[in-house]
């Protein structure tokens, strides 16, 4: 694990100067509020050993922070920094520990700082080139020194490697045995710690989309998130978390090549920058069908949510989310799109079938022809909103298919 290599704080001797000289900056002093009105030079080293504050960071991390560790942390974690840049020269850690010690300035001053996330991610290859430059982050293929975080159970193709923000939960005098930790303490650093996961959630869903988008030759290209750490400046070891045992998918590989990585670099920018909250449901029922469900019907079922969250409304939801969608895909050709309305009626009733229990359940054939092909005009249809901002910007389903059929936007 990264901090192998460095000394525990017990074998570092007890630095008191260094202890003395951390209480004294005017940003590190804020990690140890209980400390703020004692002049450091009058504590012993034993005094100062005993120095601990209660820290929760966003990221979901915490609990005692104590003087003696502060070292321990900033260097473990620097090396961990370098490790997953792929660059662990004496020079690339020395910088890492300066721009550790920036960024947990600024932590205890309050202020948010971008440190690595690391998204370990199957189901996708990269050939011709070793790494893919992309805003706000990087993939990457799996290096030898990344074995520090990823366990040797959890299948991991590549890693994504993104500047997340982050900033500390709470930080305060450390409760002693007979005042507790405050419940009220927990609840507020829980609550930005589940808020810090679903920003991250949005920003890896969004750049699985932006893969999917990227690849012309299917429709069912799927990446699958396999595992998620996060280097902390102010903790030594890496927070991990994984999913057990090798995901399974129908979804097929995403293959990167060295003349795919301007356009995977261009979906990236595009999707992360511009996909609205209001699309969040079909970008989720995209991902899941085409990576998460095994059964064929409820992948239809998926791919059919994705259409209305794009296009719907009532009455007629049928007729406006087929319509809307069979004017986007086919703007000019009268007849495919006649061709087109019909067969997506097709499919939306096999999923009424599916969905409200008809009698007259839909042969698997039908299931899984028109589940294909339902993920496939899903992708598509999500391909040209973003060729027509307007609509990809519209406020609601429900406006977006207004503007279509009564023809109040040019589509492209």
């Amino acid at each position: 694990m990264p901090g192998s290599s460095f000394a525990t704080p017990d074998e570092q001797g007890g630095n008191v100067d260094f202890y003395r000289a951390v209480l004294r900056d005017p940003q590190l002093k804020y990690l140890f509020p209980e400390e703020l009105d004692k002049n450091p030079e009058a504590l012993d080293l034993n005094a100062l050993r005993e120095v601990t504050s209660l820290v929760y960071f966003e990221v979901g991390q915490g609990g005692s922070f104590q003087l003696p560790l502060f070292a321990f942390h900033l260097l473990n974690s620097a090396y961990s920094r370098c490790v997953v840049a792929g660059d662990d020269s004496f020079e690339a850690y020395i910088a890492a520990v300066a721009q550790n010690l920036s960024d947990a300035r600024c932590l205890a001053a309050g202020r948010v700082v971008k440190v690595p996330a690391i998204l370990g991610l199957s189901n996708v290859s990269i050939s011709g080139t070793d790494s893919i430059d992309l805003p706000g982050g990087l993939l990457r293929k799996v290096l030898p020194g990344d074995e520090a975080f990823i366990p040797p159970h959890v299948k991991v193709d590549a890693l994504l490697v993104l500047d997340a923000p982050m900033k500390i939960a709470h930080k305060g005098k450390h409760p002693n045995d007979s005042e507790g930790h405050s419940d009220d303490v927990w609840r507020r650093a829980s609550e930005m710690m589940q808020k810090w996961r679903q920003s991250q959630q949005w920003d890896v869903d969004c750049h699985r989309l932006a893969f999917m988008l990227a690849d012309r030759e299917t429709h069912r290209s799927g990446v699958i998130q396999v595992l998620q750490a996060a280097i902390n400046p102010l903790q030594g070891h890496v927070s991990i978390s994984w999913n057990d045992g090798n995901s399974y998918t129908t979804a097929s590989e995403l293959k990167i090549e060295a003349g795919r990585v301007g356009e995977i670099a261009h979906w990236v920018e595009q999707v992360t920058s511009h996909h609205p909250r209001s699309l969040r449901v079909a970008m989720r029922r995209i991902l899941s069908a085409a990576s998460s469900r095994t059964d064929p019907s409820d992948a239809l079922v998926d791919a059919v949510l994705a259409w209305e969250n794009i296009f719907s409304d009532s009455p007629e939801t049928s007729l406006r989310v087929c319509g809307s969608l069979s004017l986007l895909l086919e703007p000019v050709n009268r007849e495919k799109r006649r061709g087109l309305l019909k067969e997506l009626n097709d499919i939306y009733a096999t999923r009424s079938a599916i969905v409200h229990g008809n009698a007259k359940e839909p042969t698997d054939e039908v299931v899984r022809k028109h589940g294909d092909r339902a993920l496939a005009v899903a992708v598509e249809a999500m391909r040209r909103l973003y060729v027509n901002p307007d609509l990809l910007r519209s406020q609601s389903a429900s406006a977006r298919g207004r503007d279509v059929l009564l023809g109040l936007v040019e589509v492209r």
